[in-house]
């Protein structure tokens, strides 16, 4: 679910659509097609442009035309495809800079800037939850019942026997797991 300004709702759906709803008057009023499995999630990024999270293992920006279109429920279109992950997408977030953090069921948290992959983590569970924290770190809540922050701060940093222990965790988890599209 995504709440939008003017009592507008978007939902992803098991249907593999989005669709945008007029929560006043309890009325669709469009729908968009893309995805190529189940829709996890959907996020802000910007004026005008969203993101969601499917489980055919992408991530897609799509403009928004909260407006709708009457004569063919065009509420928008796909911008751009994302692909990077080798599982179902559950989670995303978006940072104030704009980087969308993507978490998935293939152990990993990504970040993508301007429709770039530039960062990826890997835990040692699947990530259902990430959230961009205000001062730029990322939460990573995962299967495993553990919540991890990760920063670039050296000051917010773990003590170094800490990653080690953190780093055997992941190295002795294995998972094989492909996205078929």
């Amino acid at each position: 679910l995504l709440p939008l300004a003017g009592d507008k709702l978007l939902t992803g759906s098991a249907d593999r659509t989005i669709r945008l709803w007029d929560t006043v008057d309890a009325k669709q009023m469009g729908t968009l097609r893309g995805h190529g499995d189940c829709v996890r999630a959907l996020a802000m990024c910007g004026s005008g442009v969203f993101c969601s999270a499917a489980n055919d293992c992408t991530l897609k920006y799509w403009s928004l035309d909260l407006g709708g279109n009457g004569l063919d429920q065009s509420i928008g279109f796909c911008l751009q495809t994302l692909s990077g992950h080798d599982s179902f997408v559950y989670a995303l977030a978006v940072r104030e800079n704009g980087d969308v953090i993507s978490g998935a069921e293939d152990r990993t948290v990504k970040v993508w800037r301007e429709g770039k992959l530039v960062s990826s983590i890997r835990l040692p569970d699947s990530v259902w939850s990430v959230a961009a924290l205000p001062n730029g770190d990322i939460a990573a809540a995962c299967a495993d019942g553990v919540t991890r922050v990760f920063t670039q701060a050296e000051e917010r940093g773990a003590p170094e026997e800490e990653l080690a222990a953190f780093s055997a965790l992941v190295a002795n988890r294995t998972m094989e797991l492909k996205c078929a599209l």
